[in-house]
């Protein structure tokens, strides 16, 4: 009996010593990512139900300099119903895994990515609804702190429990705006760059020259 105290009592050591390095070393992570914001809004579609309606999407993203990101996602989405119908109101928070195939010479990156959350519904669903999906974007830099981004995102909603038993399955369509914070904005420097010094004095010689 005193044998197995001592090896539980280790082991809750060992899980407690692995939980206080985690949580040490998950600021110094974190800053080593690049981190933004995004702003954005369109139209969504529906194939049944609703009609086209407006949607606006926000985004905060962690990035690593090999391209993959997880973001947190939220938003809002409202539909008139077809055939007089009730009118959807809909507010997803996702969590996503993007991946954004980086050009270090090229102004634009697409992305693409996976989704999962929940979503906040109108009364006439039950509330919140699972929801999944996907997107597909690009990005166009502007400066090293600001970018466009346009971006496509389809999302699955299932309600079969409620009296409804509907399925939603809205196609976004948004373009807005991505500010990148912190340090690093730029990106990282790729290949050998020439320093300030070297520049000036190319530029003298060029002067010369002429």
């Amino acid at each position: 009996m005193n044998t197995c105290k001592i090896n539980s009592n280790k082991t809750n050591s060992n899980y407690l010593i692995a939980l206080l390095l985690t949580v040490l070393m998950l600021p110094t992570v974190v800053m080593g990512l690049q981190k933004s914001v995004s702003l954005g809004g369109g139209l969504s579609t529906f194939s049944d139900h609703y009609k086209t309606g407006v949607n606006v999407m926000g985004k905060l993203q962690l990035q690593a300099h090999n391209g993959i990101s997880l973001d947190l996602n939220s938003g809002y989405i409202r539909a008139d119903g077809k055939n007089n119908g009730p009118r959807l109101h809909m507010a997803p928070i996702l969590v996503g895994v993007t991946y954004t195939h980086k050009r270090p010479f090229s102004t634009l990156e697409p992305y693409a990515g996976l989704l999962i959350g929940a979503s906040i519904m109108s009364d006439t669903y039950n509330s919140p609804l699972l929801t999944y999906g996907a997107r597909a974007g690009g990005e166009l830099r502007m400066d090293g702190a600001l970018s466009v981004f346009l971006e496509a995102q389809y999302l699955t909603l299932s309600d079969s429990s409620s009296k409804t038993g509907l399925d939603i399955t809205p196609i976004s369509f948004a373009m807005g705006i991505k500010l990148n914070l912190g340090r690093d904005r730029q990106g990282p420097r790729v290949g050998k760059q020439p320093s300030r010094r070297n520049q000036k004095r190319r530029r003298k010689q060029r002067y010369r020259r002429r």
